[in-house]
């Protein structure tokens, strides 16, 4: 492979890399980890020591200089944070071995903000883009004894200011464009504005050898005939060009291929079929399959060592598809040739200052256990960190990927698209080989925002023209052509949606953003007819549990006026439309405590109106992502869980109606319709049973039925009209309660006839029963003398309980699982609340 390189460096190549067998990064190759590090502020004159990889906040923070964040309104307080320059170095030796090698780079990963980098006093590189990683060569800079690295961040705020005021034009989104850097961290209608530099990766010396495979992936070219056409993507980075070969193994399958390289670096793609293989399904589906794919990479006379690279490979197929059909236009995913219909919700950064979540694995194999199975890593925040898709993979969750474009116009100048062309291909490249990766997505809103936001109110029609030209470079040239070189078949769109809600082809063509409910002050019930091809985003917001509050409150500061916690209320009009809309429907809340049960039931069952009608709605609908998954920091907002990852209601409610098979019942008048919708991919027995009863549980009708389940459907199995069964029983408060039953697992929804604050509970009496020690915790069951609605275990204490907010029929037990690391709770631990305790307040 190399037979033109001086013979005696090649045989000494394999002997340092058995001397340096304990000095490799991530990826295999042979690499010094700089970890002893400094930082200051740029004017100061004293250097202190910090670790890496963290933001300057938290070093901060750990020195005691600022408080934390998001304490109280801290973050309001932070501006000078900003508004500085902050300088990092480390001073390193190398062993004179090492200047044996032919090359060396000096690799900088996660540059969170605008720096100036300087090796031995002199500057090698401006990084100019959070999303990329910058590869120097350096070998001619490096000495043995006393280097000096340098990252010396400008004040990324003071740099979009600046590059803002010089546009010829000024865009929408204002100064944040200007700038690669995750824009929620300019502030957000959920998140703090949190702006300074941060350096998120560790940072290596690395010396490639001769040859160096820059990343490979086995791609899904077609799956046909019980056959997979494959794809081998190899990209490699060499100094001479030469031949060699390449050995890969899929499992117990093995496959060779001849090559020949040029210098410098070169992608490649080499087919192969394999005969029956095992695919990867999205969760629900079918096993997530992965495939322990290895090659191995040697040259004719073996005068190099093997070089050896190994990936999870799935093997699958996933395409949108957005075709012309009686109502409009189509929107779904058709996974390995079958329609799938999308379940989940929207994905923002872990936190605000640190972004990454720090072990994804359990978080996201919890979206599995809840039935979800598609996140949407939203354009306003950051693409994820390789251990977040590689979970993604194993637990077979589709992962919509938005490049990082949000709400606004964006520049069009050569160094700006080159700047992103040079992120796009990084990135795509970086993610290509997982399966999970379902579609890429050019921005987030701002086709929308263009056409129906008002953006264009004021500008010349040569402004127009210019920034509408810009985009189209973008989103429709730029990033689907890298997509199409070095993605693995996906699917691309240039904006999330297409038609907002402003235009009446929002519900018909492609995916919406319903943002009628919450923004335009509708009520809930009209998503029952507000029903999309595909809803890529809808929400409502509500507060988080008490217990999350406490950490960054003080407990006189627990209140609904004071100013410090609505300081984490980031919506403008957030606090009055929650408050507007718990008016309309639930019981007045009295205090905090109140405040925050009615408004996490409130956003639940409303939002549960729109998952339902959207399941219910199939093959029509074929997706529904809520807003939003998660937070960011401690804060009021959409999410289904908490900063701390508790579970709000919200998601609670999910878990429920996202279940594989979910019975309804839709009641138009006195026509009453019981169906079923299966997102399974087989049949399926299930029995169904529906009656109506009163408060105390007496019941007063029955039907049930048993059937087949058909597969990947929505069905209706009875329609009744219901006038004779009113008009007889007109003076009972009925409850409904729908069982169902398939697969060894009892299913039931609880319909209550009137609105919560209407409705007339009686005082129930819960008795809790059979605990029982468990893996994670406790379980025990529950059961209640009267109908209970939304009962809540009070989360505290490092305790969790697993389902909450949930409704009980009489004499009835529900099993209930508690997470928490103590070795034992007593029963004044256990604080059980439901709707008639916020109905009957004093």
């Amino acid at each position: 492979m190399l037979s033109k390189f001086p013979r005696n460096l090649l045989l000494l190549i394999p002997m340092l890399s058995q001397f340096f067998f304990n000095s490799f990064n991530a990826v295999g190759q042979l690499a010094i980890q700089l970890d002893q590090w400094e930082y200051k502020e740029s004017t100061d004159q004293i250097w202190k020591k910090c670790s890496l990889p963290q933001s300057i906040y938290s070093i901060l923070m750990n020195e005691g200089k600022i408080l934390n964040p998001y304490w109280m309104d801290q973050e309001t307080k932070l501006t000078w944070v900003d508004d500085k320059s902050w300088w990092f170095r480390s001073t390193f030796e190398i062993d004179s071995t090492w200047f044996s090698f032919p090359q060396a780079e000096l690799v900088l990963g996660g540059l969170d903000g605008y720096a100036d980098i300087f090796l031995n006093q002199v500057k090698i590189l401006s990084a100019d883009n959070s999303f990329r990683e910058w590869r120097i060569p350096c070998k001619d800079l490096l000495k043995e004894n006393g280097n000096l690295l340098e990252i010396r961040f400008s004040s990324t705020s003071l740099i979009a200011e600046t590059k803002y005021r010089m546009l010829p034009h000024l865009l929408p989104g204002g100064e944040r464009v200007m700038v690669r850097k995750p824009q929620f961290s300019f502030g957000w209608d959920f998140a703090p504005k949190l702006q300074a530099c941060a350096i998120r990766k560790k940072i290596f010396l690395e010396f490639p050898g001769l040859f160096e495979v820059s990343s490979f992936g086995v791609f899904t070219k077609k799956l046909e005939n019980e056959v997979a056409t494959l794809e081998l993507d190899l990209k490699t980075k060499s100094i001479l060009s030469g031949d060699g070969k390449i050995h890969l193994t899929m499992d117990k399958d093995s496959f060779s291929f001849d090559f020949n390289y040029p210098s410098g670096l070169h992608q490649q793609r080499f087919e192969f079929d394999i005969v029956n293989p095992k695919l990867w399904w999205p969760s629900g589906s079918g096993e997530p399959y992965l495939y322990d794919a290895k090659i191995s990479i040697t040259n004719a006379d073996s005068l190099v060592q093997p070089i050896i690279r190994t990936v999870k490979a799935g093997i699958r197929t996933i395409e949108l598809i957005q075709e012309p059909d009686d109502y409009g236009r189509s929107f779904y995913f058709k996974v390995n040739g079958l329609p799938i219909f999308a379940k989940g919700a929207n994905y923002i950064p872990a936190d605000a200052v640190e972004l990454y979540h720090p072990n994804p694995d359990p978080w996201i194999k919890s979206l599995k256990e809840s039935h979800f199975n598609m996140i949407r890593i939203w354009g306003g925040g950051t693409y994820e960190q390789d251990a977040f898709y590689s979970s993604c993979d194993r637990h077979g969750i589709m992962v919509w990927q938005d490049f990082m474009f949000a709400c606004a116009m964006y520049p069009g100048d050569p160094e700006f698209l080159q700047n992103v062309a040079a992120e796009t291909y990084e990135q795509v490249t970086r993610l290509s080989s997982h399966p999970c990766i379902a579609l890429w997505c050019g921005n987030n809103e701002n086709n929308e925002g263009w056409h129906r936001w008002g953006w264009q109110i004021g500008m010349s029609k040569k402004n127009k023209d210019r920034i509408w030209s810009d985009y189209q470079k973008l989103f429709n040239n730029i990033l689907p052509e890298l997509v199409k070189l070095h993605g693995n078949y996906h699917s691309y769109i240039e904006s999330s949606p297409l038609y907002g809600r402003g235009d009446p082809k929002f519900k018909s063509d492609g995916d919406a953003h319903d943002w009628g409910i919450w923004h335009d002050g509708l009520p809930f019930e009209d998503f029952e007819h507000r029903v999309p091809r595909f809803m890529s985003e809808a929400g409502f917001q509500s507060f988080p549990d008490l217990s999350t509050l406490r950490k960054y409150l003080p407990e006189h500061e627990l209140k609904l006026e004071s100013e410090f916690l609505l300081s984490h209320q980031k919506h403008p009009k957030g606090q009055q439309t929650i408050q507007t809309y718990l008016a309309r429907d639930y019981p007045k809340p009295t205090d905090l405590e109140s405040f925050i049960y009615l408004s996490q039931l409130m956003q639940a069952e409303g939002m549960g109106k729109a998952i339902l009608a959207h399941r219910k709605s199939k093959p029509y609908c074929m997706g529904t992502l809520y807003w939003q998954l998660n937070d960011c920091w401690p804060g009021i907002s959409w999410s289904g869980m908490d900063y701390f990852g508790n579970w709000k209601a919200l998601h609670h409610k999910v878990s429920h109606l996202f279940q594989p098979i979910l019975c309804h019942l839709t009641i138009e008048d006195d026509l009453w319709k019981i169906g079923y919708t299966s997102d399974l991919i087989y049949e399926d027995s299930l029995f169904i049973q529906l009656s109506l009863r009163d408060f105390n549980g007496n019941e007063y009708f029955n039907w049930k039925t048993k059937l087949l389940a058909g597969y990947e459907q929505t069905q209706t199995v009875q329609s009744m009209q219901m006038a004779d069964f009113l008009d007889q029983y007109r003076s009972i408060k009925w409850v409904g309660v729908l069982e169902w039953e398939y697969s060894g697992k009892k299913e039931q929804s609880i319909f209550f006839p009137q609105k919560c604050k209407d409705l007339e509970l009686l005082k129930p009496n819960f008795n809790l029963t059979n605990f029982k020690k468990t893996s994670s915790g406790y379980k025990f069951l529950i059961q209640s003398d009267k109908f209970a609605k939304a009962v809540y275990f009070r989360e505290q204490n490092g305790l969790r309980f697993f389902p909450n907010f949930i409704d009980l029929a009489p004499g009835e037990s529900r099993e209930i699982q508690i997470q928490t690391n103590q070795s034992a709770i007593g029963s004044d631990q256990i604080i059980v609340k439901s709707l008639y305790d916020y109905q009957n307040q004093p």
